[in-house]
C-alpha cells in the first residue's frame, strides 16, 4: 500500500514546478486512492485548524496544526488514528533523493 501510494504520488505531480499546496493535495488524492483512510481533510491555511500556545520564549504564538489530517480505521486493536501532515517544500532535500526512474531513498 505504502509503496502503490508513494508511485502515485510522484508520477501525479512535478517537484520542481508545484507549489506545497499542490503537491499535499496531490498527497491526499494518492492516499483516498490506494489506502482505507476513513477521512481526509485540508487543514491548511484560512485559520480553521490553528492552535495557539506559549512558545519557549514567552511569546503567545499561533500557527496551522497541519496541512493535511488523515483519520484511517485500524484492525487490531479495532479503533481510529489521527495523523496530521504538515508539508514543507525544500529546493534540496537532505533527507531523500530522487533516482532517475524516480524511486525515492533515503539519504540517511
Amino acid at each position: 500500500m505504502i509503496n502503490n501510494i508513494i508511485a502515485d504520488f510522484c508520477s501525479s505531480v512535478i517537484f520542481n514546478s508545484a507549489g506545497e499546496v499542490d503537491l499535499f493535495r496531490a498527497l491526499a488524492r494518492s492516499i483516498v486512492k490506494h489506502s482505507s483512510s476513513t477521512f481526509i481533510d485540508e487543514t491548511h491555511g484560512g485559520g480553521v485548524c490553528n492552535v495557539s500556545f506559549t512558545s519557549v520564549t514567552g511569546r503567545p504564538e499561533t500557527c496551522e496544526i497541519a496541512d493535511l489530517l488523515v483519520i484511517s480505521s485500524t484492525a487490531n486493536p479495532s479503533g481510529l488514528r489521527a495523523t496530521f501532515c504538515q508539508a514543507k517544500k525544500q529546493a534540496v532535500s537532505k533527507w531523500i533523493t530522487a533516482t532517475p526512474n524516480r524511486e525515492l531513498r533515503s539519504t540517511r
